[in-house]
């Protein structure tokens, strides 16, 4: 099951490939000469990146001859975020839930998303690491 969400982020990942998701979610429906004019790349690339990311179910086309238009298919990718959230126990609606195991942010920083910015800098000032980075200035 992992393996099945690792590639599908390890799709979503590739810079060139993010910002052609991106623009068919800011767009709609592009055909590839529109996405290459848009995102700067030469045709044959963004073909490459539809394709794989078609592979993935990222996006769907519409084939009107000879030309394929592109879209972002939302749902799916919205479904398989969503199930990747439960699978690591998070909530699908932003609360985690108590099957999940801590993140390593939560560990990390023990304080509250709304703590003050005071205690924070606060908690900064009074770290070991930044009291010997002021010494040496």
């Amino acid at each position: 099951m992992t393996d099945q969400y690792a590639s599908f982020f390890k799709c979503l990942s590739a810079p060139s490939r993010n910002r052609i998701v991106q623009m068919l979610a800011q767009q709609g429906e592009l055909s590839v000469e529109d996405l290459s004019s848009r995102v700067g790349l030469k045709e044959p690339t963004v073909s490459r990146h539809l394709q794989l990311l078609a592979l993935h179910g990222i996006v769907r086309f519409r084939p009107a001859h000879p030309v394929r238009y592109y879209a972002l298919n939302e749902g799916f990718v919205a479904e398989k975020v969503a199930e990747f959230l439960e699978s690591i126990g998070v909530a699908t609606d932003g609360s985690r839930s108590n099957a999940g195991p801590e993140s390593s942010a939560t560990r990390r920083n023990p304080s509250p998303p709304g703590a003050s910015k005071e205690k924070r800098d606060t908690a900064r000032a009074s770290s070991p690491r930044q009291g010997r980075a002021n010494k040496g200035a």
